[in-house]
């Protein structure tokens, strides 16, 4: 499994080296993925280590915003549907991670909001 990830597991060393590679990607103030609702304003906090970082914003429709975290808090307006692009910048290094600000719930059939009942075939892919 891990092998079909592109992680080169064929012996002990490639597979240790691999883990490491992995551990080094989680350090930092952000993960390499963010998720936030989309339409909501809000605070969103940095892990350890980012007070007084700056940081800047692409959204998917090329607008930028940008700010500081004096205390590792990023404070962002509301941002539309889509993945946008984070930059921090913290004690002379730059960490970027991908903001995914999805809708509060999924798309629903008007008839469901009337208590109607629909029925039809699925497949759940991930099963």
């Amino acid at each position: 499994v891990l092998a079909a990830f592109g992680l080169p597991v064929g012996d002990e060393d490639a597979l240790r080296s691999a883990f490491q590679h992995l551990e080094s990607r989680r350090g930092g103030p952000l993960p390499p993925l963010v998720v936030v609702t989309a339409g909501e304003a809000g605070p969103w906090r940095m892990r350890g280590g980012a007070e007084g970082a700056k940081w800047t914003l692409v959204t998917e429709e090329g607008e930028t915003l940008s700010g500081a975290a004096p205390s590792g808090v990023i404070s962002w307006p509301a941002l539309p549907p889509g993945y946008h692009r984070l930059t921090v910048t913290a004690e002379g290094r730059e960490h970027r991670a991908t903001v995914i600000a999805a809708p509060a719930r999924c798309w629903q059939p008007d008839a469901l909001d009337t208590g109607e009942r629909l029925w039809g075939a699925t497949a759940q892919i991930y099963g």
